[in-house]
């Protein structure tokens, strides 16, 4: 009995054994990794790798459409921009206008007040330097409010063009008192010296022309206010100042009308033509 139980017991074996699935083919003899797991492995890292570029390429947009949104953003900056300089480039043409015009106005008097000087040394034209002191603190309160630094310095310049003189002189201090930094002060400053020059208060016209040098040394009264120093120096009769001052003139300024004129008074001043 025993045989026969064996045979029959080893026969069923073979029998379970044929049904049972193969082992596990993910690894290889040796434990190395087989195909299949290297397959797995590969799209695992091609799927990350997918994510990674995705990523990369949304922030890639995200910045680009930043970028984008700062260039529009100086674009109309920049329009804004031009706009401005456009309007501030007409109102520097209204502005240069203006001011060539009073200068050609002011040409024509600088001109013309060594004339008037000589007329009020002969004793001409005395009677409109006499303002009353009523009158000119009348002026001065004009000037004072007149509302404007241009208004305010037509009126005093008005007095300077009517050869009232001592007016004029408190009305350009007044001026210059109320409106100490308008772009005027370089010229009402020198018209005071001149006011002070003509009335023959040489030492007082000293003190306001050499303060536009001082205050306003690019100042297109600069040359004017050189050659009235030399001037009052040579009224003053201190000839080695005036010839100093008179010869700074025409080192500094070569090409302008007032060279010509310290040269002529530089020759006269030597007894030359």
């Amino acid at each position: 009995m025993k045989p026969v139980r064996l045979a029959a017991t080893a026969s069923l074996a073979v029998v379970v054994g044929g049904c049972l699935p193969p082992p596990p083919a993910d690894k290889a003899a040796g434990g190395e990794p087989s195909p299949q797991e290297v397959l797995r492995e590969r799209v695992a890292a091609l799927e990350e790798e997918v994510a990674r570029l995705k990523e990369a390429h949304a922030q890639e947009k995200s910045a680009s459409s930043g970028v984008q949104q700062g260039l529009e953003g100086l674009a109309v900056e920049t329009d804004e921009l031009r706009q401005q300089l456009r309007k501030q480039q007409g109102t520097l043409e209204v502005v240069q206008h203006k001011l060539e015009r009073l200068s050609e106005r002011e040409r024509r008097i600088y001109e013309d007040v060594d004339a008037r000087l000589r007329k009020l040394e002969s004793g001409e034209g005395g009677d409109k330097q006499a303002a009353s002191e009523d009158g000119a603190e009348s002026l001065a309160a004009k000037v004072a409010n007149a509302g404007s630094a241009q208004k305010a310095y037509d009126l005093a310049f008005a007095r300077i063009e009517g050869n009232e003189y001592q007016q004029a002189a408190t009305a350009f201090k007044t001026f210059l008192e109320t409106y100490p930094d308008s772009e005027l002060a370089p010229n009402a400053r020198y018209w005071l010296g001149e006011a002070h020059y003509v009335l023959r208060e040489f030492e007082q016209a000293l003190v306001e022309f050499n303060r536009v040098l001082k205050d306003y040394p690019d100042s297109q009264k600069a040359p004017a206010a050189l050659l009235k120093i030399g001037y009052s120096f040579f009224e003053l009769e201190e000839m080695d100042n005036a010839r100093q001052a008179l010869t700074r003139v025409r080192e500094r300024f070569p090409d302008s009308s007032e060279a010509r004129l310290a040269r002529q008074r530089l020759n006269r001043m030597e007894g030359g033509d």
